[in-house]
């Protein structure tokens, strides 16, 4: 019999239908924000065109960047990896939204296809790079937020990393004389 209580509270979630339920939801929260500030910019001007602009980046972008290391529970390189794969497969999500939909209905300006020497193609690398990128990095800094607050990183460590627990009396040495040679 199963029980229907997660037993592990902190564990690494990565299983393949819960990164496709995460890409989803990225997919989707990313073309919201790109729809949102083509209106804004379609219907505003001014100080209030900046102010929007900026908000809807900063939020598009913090959203982006933190809710996968949130949602696969970051504490290892498994779930680092896990939000970077959701990042990955959201962009898949985006671009078919954007090709699609917001090509379409006329998102965009034809700036963006003057840029790309008349293809609106030319910028899906850059999202699928970008969009890996952050939420690996935001991953990566709630695991290193996890790691310092139960003390698996070094209190005095300029690289920040992960401290290992020694094997033997030599290697307690070995780590003891090399901490001295960087701190001096």
């Amino acid at each position: 019999m199963s029980s229907a209580v997660e037993l592990e509270r902190d564990i690494d979630r990565t299983d393949v239908p819960y990164v496709v339920r995460g890409a989803v939801k990225i997919g989707l929260i990313t073309a919201i924000a790109v729809l949102l500030y083509s209106l804004v910019s379609r219907f505003t001007n001014g100080v209030v065109e900046s102010a929007l602009k900026v908000f809807i980046i900063a939020a598009g972008t913090w959203l982006v960047t933190f809710l996968p290391g949130q949602w696969t529970r970051a504490r290892t390189i498994e779930g680092i990896a896990g939000a970077a794969g959701i990042g990955l497969a959201g962009t898949v999500v985006y671009l078919l939204i954007d090709v699609t939909l917001l090509q379409n209905i006329g998102t965009y300006t034809n700036r963006w296809r003057a840029i790309g020497g008349g293809s609106n193609w030319w910028y899906h690398p850059v999202w699928w790079m970008v969009g890996t990128f952050l939420p690996w990095m935001g991953a990566f800094m709630i695991a290193n937020q996890q790691a310092t607050a139960i003390g698996l990183l070094a209190e005095r460590s300029s690289t920040r990393l992960p401290v290992t627990r020694p094997q033997s009396f030599t290697s307690t040495w070995a780590m003891r004389s090399a901490w001295r040679c960087s701190s001096a």
